[in-house]
């Protein structure tokens, strides 16, 4: 983490740290709180609509969890949804991304950084690896057990997911020339996820033992996938109406320091 920060301080200026602020600055579409919110519905939207299909499918069900239960981890993964968004949304998608497609376009530039996001979720803890005190070594060897033990076919499905989720984010950036929907699609999916997680059950096996198969495997679902992409359309689709403006017009519009080549 130490090394991860320093690395983000020196390379601020490649990385486009001063560019950042301009992302965070709602243009159009209703301001910042009001695409949060767009983009945290249609996320609930589009997943709600996928698991309602997965529940008829046989593909789940519900867990039987208390409604106590259920409501505090509800809270948590609101707040701790909208933090991460933020967080994340600015790494990936508003030094990334952006970052990216000024030399390599916006195409290209969505897949490197939404391979990356994704991959970045292999690096999960390992409650099986004691702490070996504070060094650069043992943070070495905690890293590359993390890496060496999610390494498996299984973990392919949900990155996948991770990947699309990453896609249609950085659309929406591109779109609204703005972080602000992808934010609230992304707090939306995490929100949605986590509750899942403690509401529902699979009613199939889970592929795999490491912990990105087995804590992440919502998001490797197929009906998840769709329940990603409905998200995507329904936050354009609104965006769309919330500028008011000629489709044709609009698709020409988004993020002034994208390049376009390539798309």
């Amino acid at each position: 983490m130490l090394i991860a920060a320093l690395l983000l301080l020196l390379l601020r200026d490649p990385l486009g740290w001063r560019g950042l602020p301009g992302l965070l600055v709602a243009r159009s579409g209703g301001g910042a709180v009001c695409q949060i919110v767009a983009g945290f519905l249609a996320a609930l939207l589009g997943v709600g609509i996928a698991v309602g299909a997965a529940l008829v499918m046989g593909w789940l069900a519900l867990a039987g969890s208390s409604y106590e239960f259920v409501a505090g981890r509800t809270a948590t993964a609101l707040v701790g949804g909208l933090v991460v968004a933020f967080l994340e949304e600015s790494f990936f998608r508003g030094l990334m991304f952006v970052s990216l497609a000024a030399s390599l376009g916006t195409l290209r530039a969505a897949i490197a950084s939404s391979g990356a996001y994704a991959l970045v979720h292999l690096l999960v803890s390992d409650p099986a690896l004691g702490r070996q005190g504070y060094s650069v070594g043992a943070g070495l060897a905690y890293l590359g057990n993390a890496v060496a033990r999610q390494i498996e076919p299984a973990s392919l499905l949900p990155l996948c997911g991770l990947f699309l989720c990453g896609l249609v984010l950085a659309l929406s950036v591109r779109r609204s020339g703005a972080l602000f929907l992808a934010i609230g699609l992304h707090a939306g999916w995490v929100f949605s996820f986590q509750v899942l997680r403690h509401a529902t059950r699979p009613l199939g096996a889970i592929p795999g033992h490491s912990y990105l198969a087995t804590h992440h495997y919502l998001v490797g679902t197929t009906w998840a996938w769709v329940g990603i992409f409905l998200g995507g359309i329904f936050v354009l689709s609104w965006w769309f109406w919330a500028e008011r403006r000629p489709v044709a017009e609009l698709l020409g519009a988004g993020v002034p320091r994208i390049a376009r080549k390539g798309v």
